[in-house]
């Protein structure tokens, strides 16, 4: 919760909201480097199963060399991707070309998807970092 700014009243409920279906849900905590972890996730690809990998920000805080080698690991993973074994890349980033000012700020990230076996990639969204002012593409 330190984390977020205190007078973003709709935020902290959001959390506190996240917090308790964590707490009813279970889940599974993997400590790895992102690089590594998505390496063993895609290495056997499942039949009848999408797999999603989604990441958010993470272009404006990771490692270069793990973040350049977990976009090898998708594309390595997107050649193998079938009918059967579909992949999809959903990803909410800053645009390369993101120009960061007030002014532009509502434009700022783009929610991206690729789908394979097919390759399609197309812009979802643009929002705020916080997404928030989206605007759905056509």
């Amino acid at each position: 919760m330190s984390y977020v700014w205190a007078d973003l009243a709709p935020h902290v409920q959001i959390l506190r909201e996240a917090i308790e279906v964590c707490r009813r849900v279970p889940a599974t905590i993997d400590q790895a480097d992102g690089a590594e972890w998505l390496e063993e996730q895609l290495a056997v690809p499942r039949p009848g199963v999408a797999t999603v990998v989604f990441h958010s920000l993470m272009r404006a805080t990771g490692p270069p060399a793990s973040l350049d080698r977990m976009t090898s690991i998708v594309e390595w993973a997107a050649r193998l991707a079938t009918r059967e074994t579909p992949l999809a890349y959903l990803r909410f980033e800053a645009p390369e070309h993101a120009v960061v000012s007030p002014a532009e700020a509502r434009g700022l990230v783009e929610t991206t998807l690729t789908l394979w076996p097919e390759g399609w990639e197309r812009v979802l969204v643009t929002s705020d970092v916080n997404g928030r002012h989206v605007t759905w593409a056509e």
